[in-house]
């Protein structure tokens, strides 16, 4: 919610007196078409014043087999139930660490005769590779870091009989996640090794043809971790059905998993949203947005003078009051810091004064506090009963905090404001009339 206080006054010629009938306006005009709540982004409330493993093969084959991949286990990697508040920002998952993903099951596959481009040929001259394809376990959130590892044993076909052919060829793969990718990620192409080195059934093994062999295949990923924003949902990755992860024999599918049926999901985290909060003038019948300013007798010196102004508001000169009301509502809600700032275009006097233009920069606002509420403390530097500082309309300053609590109920910090005109210098005795600035007063709710 963003208000723009618009000051306007009038400048007396040299030698005319002050008119105590005749009265102009100092307005503090809302801008009502920005009085809304809204949210920036995901972290601050503003309110302004101005993943079926499955056998597929590349080629069509009558031979596929197929399995889930675990998707009620994959839920438990995001972590144990926990409350954050909206203003906290982007959510982590998990909470602290990295997790580790065991949702892809122990598979053993046998390579039929004659099913694939491959089979026919010997283990030692067949790369394989890891791919992570375009699919993702989670479509929120988001994948931050993680990497997926497999391992992979080949064995004969008799090596569990009672007579068994000894002998194993093993291989690591790993992709990595952490860096963005726009389609997949391969590992490096490997050959599959003896084992041990030294032994000569390991050895056979590795040279052996790959429709005697049986391979085991482990996956898992580790220190994973995912991101969502505030206002996003936890949900599955179900777009399309491309395999979350694949393993590669000369470029042909050797195994992949794709997607399972879903079961519901159940976000761990809850998200309360901060305190609804509001600006005001405070009560029907005062000055509703206006400060009685009056007309201005300029200083003959010396500089800087203070200039008395025809007020109506009190004895203190003219004033706006700046109530913030901040409203708790449920047990979804919870409380929070109320961030009050002003800007402006203009500013001079290490930015404690706005300049009005048209006057020679002789002429200077400048803001006091003189009352302010409970539960609410100035932002250093600013101190009560001295002109507060100001911020560009780009970076406005920290004015009061308001601290909020948390209990459902509704909180208000009321505070004024003194407005003060000073002249800097002497102006040209032919320089008078209507003058008119403007502040920005902004509401920041974390």
């Amino acid at each position: 919610m963003k208000i723009s206080n618009i000051a306007t006054g009038k400048l007396l010629p040299v030698g005319q007196p002050m008119n105590t009938k005749k009265t102009f306006i100092n307005k503090l005009k809302q801008d009502i078409g920005w009085m809304a709540v809204c949210c920036r982004k995901w972290l601050i409330w503003v309110a302004m014043i101005c993943l079926s493993v499955v056998a597929i093969f590349s080629s069509p084959s009558v031979f596929a087999e197929s399995l889930n991949w675990n998707a009620d286990t994959t839920l438990k990697v995001l972590g144990p139930e926990r409350v954050v508040k909206r203003s906290d920002g982007v959510i982590t998952y998990p909470a602290a660490g990295k997790a580790t993903l065991d949702v892809f099951p122990f598979y053993r596959k046998r390579i039929a005769s004659k099913t694939t481009s491959y089979d026919q040929k010997f283990l030692e001259d067949v790369r394989f590779q890891l791919r992570a394809g375009r699919g993702e376990i989670f479509k929120v959130p988001r994948v931050v870091s993680g990497s997926y590892e497999c391992t992979i044993i080949a064995k004969s076909h008799y090596y569990h009989t009672k007579h068994p052919i000894e002998g194993t060829a093993i291989q690591h793969f790993t992709v990595s996640l952490d860096k963005p990718y726009p389609n997949e990620n391969l590992s490096q192409p490997l050959y599959f090794q003896p084992e041990n080195p030294n032994n000569q059934d390991d050895k056979n093994i590795a040279e052996g043809r790959i429709s005697d062999l049986d391979f085991d295949v482990s996956c898992r990923g580790v220190n994973f971790s995912w991101q969502r924003n505030p206002d996003e949902k936890v949900e599955f990755d179900s777009d399309d059905n491309a395999p979350i992860l694949s393993i590669l024999a000369d470029g042909e599918e050797f195994i992949s998993w794709s997607k399972p049926r879903f079961p519901p999901i159940k976000d761990p985290v809850t998200v309360l949203d901060p305190p609804v909060c509001g600006l005001d003038f405070g009560t029907p019948g005062a000055f509703v947005g206006v400060v009685p300013m009056g007309e201005v007798l300029r200083s003959l010196g010396p500089y800087p003078a203070l200039l008395p102004t025809n007020s109506l508001s009190d004895e203190y000169g003219p004033f706006f009051p700046m109530n913030i009301t901040c409203t708790v509502s449920d047990k979804r809600s919870t409380g929070g810091v109320a961030t009050l700032q002003f800007s402006a275009s203009q500013l001079a006097d290490n930015n404690e004064s706005i300049v009005v233009p048209n006057f020679d920069n002789a002429l200077r606002i400048k803001v006091v506090p003189n009352v302010i509420g409970g539960n609410t403390q100035l932002a250093a530097p600013n101190v009560k009963d001295k002109p507060v500082k100001f911020g560009p309309p780009t970076n406005p300053a920290d004015v009061l905090y308001f601290t909020v609590g948390n209990t459902p109920n509704t909180y208000v910090s009321q505070n004024r404001f003194n407005v003060q005109l000073w002249q800097v210098k002497a102006l040209d005795p032919g320089t008078f009339g209507e003058f008119q600035t403007t502040m920005n007063v902004t509401l920041v709710v974390r």
